[in-house]
């Protein structure tokens, strides 16, 4: 079910990931990928407050996935917290230094806070 999900996340089909991806949670129990996935549906649906929840349940599975961090940082932003969404982007760099999304999203909001 989550690889489906992330099928349909990587196709666009959003409000199908989320089911998919969480029916796998449903079944499979806390899984940090799935929530970082999840989080990722949410995102692209602008539903900023389920992406930064789903993002901290995967960060307190797994504390060093550098996706959550990243998707946090979006979240954040996007709730116009930009400090916390910068310390977000760098340690998304610091786990995974050629994260090229993780580098973009930090020049955004490094500029940004000018």
């Amino acid at each position: 079910m989550h690889l489906l999900g992330v099928l349909c996340l990587q196709s666009g089909r959003f409000p199908e990931a989320i089911e998919l991806i969480s029916q796998a949670l449903a079944s499979h129990g806390p899984q940090p990928a799935f929530h970082s996935n999840l989080a990722a549906a949410y995102l692209e649906l602008g539903r900023l407050i389920e992406a930064a929840a789903h993002c901290r349940t995967a960060l307190r599975l797994q504390p060093d996935h550098p996706d959550a961090h990243h998707n946090l940082g979006v979240a954040l932003r996007g709730q116009g917290q930009l400090e916390a969404a910068e310390a977000e982007f760098r340690e998304a760099l610091r786990l995974k230094p050629n994260y090229l999304d993780a580098r973009c999203n930090l020049g955004a909001v490094l500029h940004q806070l000018g």
